[in-house]
């Protein structure tokens, strides 16, 4: 249901991450804070319920994110922040909330 937040410490060369398909429910603030090189995030098909604020703050390369197929998806107000490359976003067949 969530990834622990050392997961993935230490990968700072990773360029993809495939994350969809996986039952996921929660992206914690701090999952992503080594992958400063990702250039595509895929968490499509899953269960997300949250994306805590500032989740991808430290993704400052990342061009491309998938997060279509979930479920009641609430996004925070600084959910998105720091996404300064995002080129493509990617949020079909989802139902989005704001949570402020």
């Amino acid at each position: 249901k969530y990834i622990e937040n050392e997961t993935f410490n230490g990968l700072y060369q990773l360029k993809q991450l495939h994350l969809n398909n996986n039952y996921l429910e929660l992206i914690s603030q701090n999952l992503f804070n080594d992958l400063k090189n990702l250039i595509l995030l895929d968490l499509s098909q899953n269960r997300l319920r949250f994306i805590e604020d500032l989740s991808f703050k430290n993704l400052n390369h990342l061009k491309e994110i998938h997060i279509e197929n979930n479920l009641d998806l609430i996004l925070f107000n600084y959910t998105l922040y720091g996404l300064s490359s995002l080129k493509k976003i990617k949020l079909s067949y989802q139902m989005l909330s704001n949570n402020t």
